[in-house]
């Protein structure tokens, strides 16, 4: 009860920032995009979910320093990996929503960003993370996002994000990106393999978790859309983040490997 308290004044504050903008003497625009991903394989902070190919639709509006957002994952056909369990083996399934709220704060070069994602899935418990972060406004715009779960698995993750586009030509860029991740465990969720107990009963999971190279394109297409074909590479960044579910002093969630993921993304801006 407390804690919907809390989520019910929170709402509440944004709400009034928002309205107090929308009826001043010059209010800010509303903002928006609108895009659908289609890619070979969903990854999320290294680990591989389903089979793939997978579809991605993913709609945003801002305003006022606010943006709230929907996002979700629609799987061709579903597969078993070492992380997921699919409800629809071989078949398509949609089995993913997210939904996401936060607010973003100018300071001279260095920006500041906070709020919450609600993450509702059909392969493992709904969750909620809350998130806080900082960017600085130079080449790649290097960002550090700190996430904590406060749901159903309690534990920090850190992301710093580096993203430079280079205009290559009149409606043309060539994207680039680099992010690397930390995980801490801090539940029981999190323990690690025990094998003198056979159990996970060993310290909670704490490593450098997840990398991730990228280069692409966006191209204009004019009246607000583009199209942007992209290649990524995801690797573990620690021999903790390797380590199998059953092995030796391994994660809850089992090895992250190298993976190659590739497909293009349709926007359109408003």
């Amino acid at each position: 009860m407390q804690r919907s308290i809390r989520v019910a004044f929170a709402l509440a504050f944004l709400a009034a920032g928002a309205a107090s903008s929308l009826f001043s003497e010059d209010p800010p625009p509303i903002t928006g995009t609108a895009s659908l991903a289609v890619l070979n394989h969903y990854i999320f902070r290294g680990y591989r979910f389903g089979g793939g190919p997978v579809l991605q639709p993913y709609l945003t509006a801002s305003f006022a320093g606010f943006s709230a957002s929907v996002w979700a994952n629609i799987d061709l056909k579903e597969a078993a990996t070492p992380n997921f369990a699919p409800d629809r083996d071989g078949r398509a399934s949609y089995n993913e929503t997210d939904l996401s709220m936060n607010y973003f704060f100018g300071a001279g070069p260095i920006g500041g960003f906070a709020g919450f994602v609600y993450y509702g899935t059909k392969y493992a418990q709904n969750t909620v993370e809350v998130f806080a972060g900082a960017t600085v406004n130079i080449l790649g715009k290097p960002t550090l996002t700190v996430y904590r779960d406060v749901k159903a698995y309690p534990g920090t993750y850190l992301n710093l994000a580096w993203t430079p586009s280079i205009a290559l030509a009149k409606g043309l860029s060539l994207d680039l990106g680099a992010s690397t991740g930390y995980y801490a465990g801090g539940s029981a969720y999190w323990r690690t393999f025990d094998p003198a107990t056979g159990r996970y009963t060993g310290a909670p999971y704490r490593a450098f978790h997840d990398g991730m190279v990228k280069a692409g394109l966006t191209v204009d297409l004019g009246g607000g859309w583009n199209i942007q074909p992209a290649l990524q590479y995801y690797f573990p960044l620690s021999s903790a983040a390797k380590r199998a579910a059953d092995a030796a002093g391994g994660t809850v969630n089992g090895p992250l490997a190298g993976v190659v993921v590739f497909g293009v993304t349709l926007v359109r801006a408003f």
